[in-house]
């Protein structure tokens, strides 16, 4: 069996398994197949990214945000608040260590999670 004999659905759970590989190049190819797919299973592995260390990784996310389904992702963050607490820990901690010389709405790990709608707690207050 090749790539080109799954569906549609296959090949987007494969990429979304790949997301998590240990190469950042290969994360990022295929979280480029997933920016405008609206599953429900899917934001976790999107979101995920964002609160890594990866920051090229966050720019795409930022910049693709306009195509990702925002309904879909804040359902998931309403269903899943610790998750989503938890990357925002995870995006200060990152921009703090390594970033901090530029403004937190700069960073596009917040640009990116602010623009889904999520964005909102004490982690917004720096």
């Amino acid at each position: 069996m090749s790539l080109e004999d799954l569906t549609n659905l296959q090949k987007e759970i494969l990429s979304s398994l790949y997301t998590r590989h240990h190469d950042g190049f290969v994360r990022e190819r295929h979280l480029r197949q997933l920016l405008g797919v609206d599953e429900p299973w899917l934001p976790p592995f999107v979101i995920r990214l964002l609160g890594e260390y990866v920051v090229e990784i966050c720019e795409l996310i930022a910049d693709r945000v306009g195509a990702m389904p925002r309904d879909t992702y804040a359902k998931f963050a309403m269903e899943n608040p610790d998750y989503i607490g938890l990357t925002r820990r995870r995006v200060v901690s990152y921009w703090a260590c390594y970033y901090r010389a530029m403004p937190i709405e700069q960073y596009p790990a917040y640009r990116a999670m602010s623009s889904l709608g999520l964005w909102t707690g004490s982690e917004a207050r720096l």
